[in-house]
């Protein structure tokens, strides 16, 4: 049976899923630190999740948890520590990948402040302290440093734009200071809470073709451009990659992965690790490496390095050593990034870990597919813009620029590098030169699959057929190589597999994009430019963002007395939080904060080993701890875990829809505000529940403007209509246009898949065992090797 939408496992719109801090709750601080620290000498605790934003029930799970603190404890720390970033990746049962992008804060801690973060069903006088630690003047000399998690999880990974957000939001709040110490707690708990509801109620994925900003303080960030006839979009990962790793190793592992080579790789530095895996991934479009990926393996999961199949991996040495890794990976290729070295197929009897880089290299190689003209071109590529991006113009004569240049038969590509030499903006350099960097890997899948439309047979209306043997027909040689070896075994892995099954269906997916941008190439066309422009800023007042979530939580019924009490305890805050935040007008009745004066306590560029002996506890002021600090106050108010009433501190919903009234009174009219005005409707109703209203946007879109009426998102949405109301489907097939036509595809696809349950329930065993057999000839041989674990 064909199907007309591959990736119909969820719809993608949510920017961000949630926001979680993760560390150690003040019960575990006290038990831990202040009683069995002095007794037991322990330092250390399994980690919690203390909030998770929006208020729902197991938004952050224990393997979740295990993928962020791979050593499963959270250490307490004698000295401060600069923030540091960390980011991993999980797969689900589903198949479906989310990204966990984090900061690492430290917070002091003292029995006082301890004491004063307890939630407010804890008793006063609950926390009995050791007698060593009471002083009468509240400066403890025996504190310690609490390591806390911002973390963002998506379905997203927009690696820069995470780390960006996390980094001003961090700042922003750490900005926000006064004399008054539960002033300056309740200040950054309502701007956390009113940052978080713009990233999670009102920042979606930006469509393509659109220009989306958000504002975090005083900093602007622009969300990644995505286009239809770009290469995906650009990441500084890719710097990192060209900085860090000798550009013939960078071949030899982009080569591997495109072939579907099991590849392993090694640093010390957990974050590197990502960043470096995530740059080879980008430089393989369009094609997506299809296997498992690991970013950071965690020790109690080193098992996982003899799975047969294969799977990218990242292996932190300062955790998990190399001979100990090296046993569990004969016949595979590692690359240690630490030391700039790929060990190819190490073996048991040797050890690596204390061979040198010459004897490493003389270990044996892969077999090597790609030819030796592209990897040729490849260098001197790399080469010339590393050379034009690293060193300064007027170190580089005119006869040293010819030599680099003359052996690049490219013009275009070369007038590009060139521009590296002029331009002065550092962001935008970098972003010229990651984008010549990808144009390079890109090149060599383009030449390759040239044409690949052509090599697709039709089978039915949305069901097509890949021609292998034609397209390896249509390769031949490149120049003194055989370059066809390469594709053979490109065309054969799961990789390749995966982009072409979305050939003709109605996802938004690579191969089209790919199609679209070889036409565009060959057209000559400019690059394209946004069309529309979205800037996100904070929509209310903090004194407005305590109005509704009072109300809201009034109105909430309660039955049992610990509802009640949570009831309680909620509004108690709600009201605190309203008479000290009044002494603060402008911070109380203003959206945004304009001419703020700002006290910056942490830097990225801060440098502590040990701040405690000109250190007065008494004027610290806590940011996630204390009495008004973000975890006690929104624990507190989203207690009885109120997720519709976070989602009315959202306004966009209005201010699109005002905005489509007045574009689609504009002369030449705009309808860019009316696909949005859809996307937030299908984001505010995940399950359709309202779908007339969604159905008369799509019939709106329809008419006036078809091109804006993306087939993956319609597809979807008709299809779970046609699950709760089939009759709905019914007056959609009578529409002209784009819509029509899906609505059509959809009940003809819904049709032969009810004609098809009945004729399995209707055959024997052994019609069952055919159809089983002839399904899985059509696997490839990794397919059927994970089929079998």
């Amino acid at each position: 049976m064909e199907e007309l939408l591959i990736d119909n496992k969820f719809l993608n719109i949510n920017l961000i899923d949630s926001i979680d801090i993760l560390g150690l709750s003040v019960e575990t601080l006290h038990s831990k630190f202040y009683t069995e620290l002095l007794i037991k000498e322990e330092k250390s605790a399994p980690p919690e999740v203390l909030l998770q934003i929006p208020p729902r029930p197991r938004v952050m799970t224990s393997q979740e948890l295990d993928m962020i603190f791979t050593d499963q404890i959270v250490n307490l720390e004698s000295t401060n520590f600069l923030p540091r970033f960390f980011a991993n990746s999980l797969n689900n049962e589903e198949d479906i990948t989310t990204y966990l992008h984090c900061l690492f804060v430290y917070e002091l801690i003292t029995p006082s402040i301890v004491d004063a973060s307890k939630a407010r069903s804890i008793p006063s006088g609950y926390f009995d302290f050791i007698e060593s630690e009471k002083d009468p003047e509240d400066k403890y000399l025996n504190s310690s440093y609490v390591p806390l998690v911002i973390c963002i999880k998506s379905k997203n990974n927009y690696v820069d734009f995470f780390r960006k957000i996390l980094k001003c939001l961090y700042l922003h709040l750490t900005e926000l200071s006064s004399d008054n110490f539960a002033l300056s707690s309740a200040m950054r708990s309502m701007d956390f809470l009113k940052y978080c509801s713009i990233l999670i109620n009102d920042c979606i994925v930006s469509p393509f073709e659109m220009n989306f900003s958000i504002k975090i303080g005083k900093y602007q960030l622009m969300f990644p451009y995505e286009s239809h006839t770009r290469m995906n979009y650009n990441e500084s990962a890719v710097a990192i990659l060209v900085d860090l790793l000798d550009i013939r190793n960078i071949i030899d592992i982009w080569e591997n992965l495109m072939t579907n080579k099991h590849v392993f790789l090694m640093s010390c530095n957990e974050y590197l690790l990502f960043l470096i895996i995530q740059a080879f991934r980008s430089l393989m479009f369009p094609m997506k490496w299809e296997d498992k990926v690991i970013p950071v393996l965690a020790p109690h999961l080193i098992d996982v390095l003899d799975c047969p199949f294969p799977i990218l991996i990242g292996i932190n040495t300062s955790k998990i050593s190399k001979d100990e890794a090296f046993e569990r990976l004969e016949g595979k290729i590692i690359l240690d990034i630490d030391s700039n070295t790929i060990y190819y197929e190490p073996s048991k009897d040797i050890n690596i870990s204390q061979a040198s880089t010459a004897e490493s290299k003389a270990f044996p190689k892969y077999e090597e597919l790609l030819c030796e003209c592209a990897k040729s071109s490849i260098s001197k590529k790399l080469q010339l813009i590393k050379s034009y991006y690293y060193v300064d113009s007027k170190r580089i004569s005119i006869f040293r620029k010819l030599q680099m240049e003359k052996g690049i038969d490219d013009n275009g590509f070369v007038e590009n590098a060139r521009k590296l030499l002029e331009i002065q903006d550092s962001e935008e350099k970098e972003n010229l030169f990651v984008e010549l960097v990808k144009m390079v890997f890109f090149k060599v899948i383009a030449d390759g699959m040239n044409g690949i439309e052509l090599f697709m047979r039709k089978k039915h209306k949305h069901d097509y057929v890949f021609d292998k043997e034609a397209f390896r027909a249509n390769q031949g040689y490149c120049k003194k190589c055989r370059n066809n070896e390469f594709w053979r075994a490109m065309i054969e892995n799961s990789n390749f597999q995966q982009l072409i099954k979305y050939f003709g269906k109605y996802d938004d997916s690579n191969i089209s994009r790919f199609i679209e941008i070889i036409k565009k190439n060959r057209s000559g066309n400019n690059p394209t430019t946004p069309i529309y422009s979205v800037m996100i800023t904070p929509p209310l007042s903090p004194k407005s963002i305590l109005e509704i979530l009072l109300n809201g939580i009034s109105a909430l019924p309660t039955e049992t007395s610990e509802e009640k009490f949570k009831k309680k305890t909620a509004e108690q805050v709600i009201n605190d939080l309203n008479t000290i935040l009044q002494e603060k007008t402008q911070f109380y009745e203003e959206t945004e904060l304009i001419n703020l004066p700002l006290t910056r306590r942490y830097s990225f560029t801060y440098s502590s080993n040990s701040v405690k002996e000109n250190t007065d506890f008494r004027n610290y002021q806590s940011t996630f701890y204390g009495k008004y600090g973000i975890i006690r106050t929104l624990s507190g108010i989203f207690s009885l875990g109120s997720q519709e009433i976070f989602s009315k501190l959202s306004t966009i919903y209005e201010k699109i829809s005002n905005e489509v009234v007045l574009c689609s009174s504009l002369s030449p009219k705009k309808y860019e505000p009316m696909l949005l005005k859809l996307l937030y409707s299908i984001k505010n109703d995940p399950k359709l529940e309202n779908f007339q209203e969604i159905i008369d946007q799509m019939s709106f879109i329809n008419q006036k403007c078809p091109e804006f009426l993306s087939p993956h998102i319609v597809f979807f949405v008709l299809n779970k209509i046609f699950e709760k109301q089939p009759k709905v489907i019914d007056f959609l097939i009578s529409i002209t246009g784009k819509l029509g036509k899906i609505a059509r595809d959809v009940t003809k696809n819904q049709e032969i898949q009810r004609q098809n349950s009945g004729n399995l329930q209707s055959q024997d065993d052994n019609a069952e065992n055919t159809a089983y057999l002839r399904t899985m000839s059509m696997y490839t041989e990794t397919d059927l090797a994970k089929e079998r674990i």
